[in-house]
């Protein structure tokens, strides 16, 4: 598969607030919170397998929770497809495994660009990365973590009562403005807007300003929806068909889709990431199809709102996954036997000074339930809440060692 090498000079404008950005795996990285949070996807409820039992294989239960069999799973248990996280998309269960069933519940895990939080067994939150910069978390107990992936430092957590409150990476200025005040079934994170299915199945999404807002089509019902820059898709309610628009664009960055962002495949899907320009879906077969930058026909040098990010980040291989997770330079994904893939920046590890290729796209092997990623890093969940993470270690700030509660 042909990548293109990324530079620091060909990034996107991740920030077009008032951020001050510098990237790379090797240099020093600066990032002013622009308030301007980016895609992540909610988890829907698990499908009947073939072949479980109804009370085999915990689904990636997503707004509503529910669980089903996974196919394949016996009926003391057989784990089905589970969220994965910074993105915090979740799939419905799908294949599983004999065994008993995993009680770790969907949207455990979110990446955010230079880290990554997740949720410990008693619902509280815990981030690592950016050390020795203090993550200001919000108290209580949660039951799931949206993010707006790897490009802004955007997560909110939804209590029991799903109730959301949001926070940011401990850099630059936080804008909390638009958060979310109703009761929700699962969020959805782009550039400048937090969406989600409110708990009376309607979507929406609350924009910074005007120049972000991101109407969601309203004859429409989605069972997931996901958002990336000045663009949204979701998976409708009634055949699991996928629909994407967009917004006007603003200032001098017209995000019209030369790059085909909008243009979903035909088929019936269970789950559904985007960032920046690129989605990805699992189809109700497990297939990965992708669409928007970086797939295989985009000229390598090609731009994209001043930027370069052409980086196979839309190529997924031909397995079957049960979760998947868009990055903006990398993908990765949970198969259905729950070893992990990644794909895009990061096949290699060259990580040197201005570089984008740190091996986050060299996962661990094992089984997972849940991955998130990073600008340059990733990590994934097992079933017993531990956590592995790789790629770009942040210089020794901590964003590739989880705390000693999830090791």
């Amino acid at each position: 598969m042909p990548v293109a090498r990324l530079t620091l000079s060909s990034l996107p404008a991740f920030t077009l607030l008032s951020a001050v950005v510098g990237f790379g795996c090797g240099s020093s990285e600066h990032y002013e919170q622009p308030g301007a949070p980016r895609a992540g996807t909610s988890g829907e409820a698990g499908e009947t397998g073939v072949g479980g039992s109804a009370t085999g294989g915990t689904s990636s239960g997503g707004s509503s929770g529910a669980s089903s069999a996974g196919r394949g799973g016996s009926a003391a248990g057989g784990t089905g497809g589970l969220s994965g996280g910074g993105g915090s998309s979740g799939a419905a269960g799908r294949d599983g495994s004999s065994g008993a069933p995993s009680t770790l519940k969907p949207h455990a895990i979110a990446g955010t660009p230079h880290g990554t939080c997740a949720l410990d067994n008693a619902g509280k939150i815990a981030c690592w990365g950016l050390a020795p910069k203090v993550w200001n978390v919000p108290e209580g107990n949660f039951v799931e973590l949206y993010s707006g992936q790897s490009s802004t430092g955007t997560i909110c957590a939804v209590r029991s009562d799903r109730t959301v409150a949001c926070f940011y990476e401990p850099l630059g200025t936080s804008y909390t403005d638009f958060d979310p005040t109703l009761r929700v079934k699962s969020l959805a994170i782009g550039l400048g807007v937090i969406c989600g299915i409110d708990e009376n199945d309607n979507a929406f999404c609350n924009a910074y300003n005007a120049s972000f807002e991101l109407a969601v089509p309203s004859e429409e019902k989605f069972s997931l929806i996901s958002a990336g820059n000045q663009f949204g898709c979701g998976i409708s309610s009634s055949d699991g068909t996928v629909a994407c628009w967009q917004a006007d664009g603003f200032g001098t960055c017209d995000y019209s889709p030369p790059d085909n962002q909008l243009d979903a495949p035909a088929g019936a899907f269970d789950d559904i990431s985007s960032s920046e320009f690129t989605t990805c879906a699992i189809g109700r077969d497990g297939k990965a199809k992708c669409w928007g930058l970086g797939e295989a026909d985009d000229d390598p040098n090609g731009d994209q709102c001043f930027a370069e990010n052409n980086a196979g980040q839309a190529e997924p291989p031909a397995d079957t996954f049960r979760a998947v997770v868009v990055g903006s330079f990398h993908t990765c994904a949970v198969r259905t036997d729950g070893s992990l893939a990644c794909w895009g920046a990061g096949e290699v590890d060259t990580c040197v000074d201005m570089s984008v290729d740190c091996g986050q796209s060299i996962p661990p092997e094992g089984t997972f339930e849940q991955v998130s990623v990073g600008l340059f890093h990733s990590c994934a969940m097992r079933a017993d809440r531990t956590v592995a993470c790789w790629g770009y270690d942040g210089d020794g700030d901590g964003r590739t060692t989880p705390p000693d509660a999830f090791q």
